[in-house]
């Protein structure tokens, strides 16, 4: 599980959890350095794409495709966050 709080307009701070009662920690681990190899690609990618909108020359066209992935992640975080957790989320294992 990832949360991210604002930290200021232009910051943000992802504080991430594993929960699995059934994971062992080298699989927490496993887990943990994905999130962190994904967050340097989407770092990276944000970055890039907000380097291309500081420029005075700039002018708007068809979206390249790191907008485009910027905008998938954008909305599969948007959908995620609006869907509420279950009373049950994080109880034992169903029998």
């Amino acid at each position: 599980m990832v949360r991210a709080d604002p930290v200021a307009p232009d910051r943000t701070r992802l504080f991430s959890r594993v929960y699995g009662l059934n994971k062992t920690i080298e699989e927490q681990e496993a887990t943990l350095e994905n999130l962190e190899f994904t967050n340097h690609e989407d770092t990276a990618m944000v970055t890039r794409v907000m380097e291309n909108l500081r420029s005075p020359l700039y002018r708007v066209g068809p979206p390249s495709n790191w907008e485009g992935r910027a905008l998938h992640i954008d909305r599969l975080i948007r959908r995620d966050v609006e869907t509420p957790l279950a009373i049950d989320e994080f109880e034992g294992p169903v029998d």
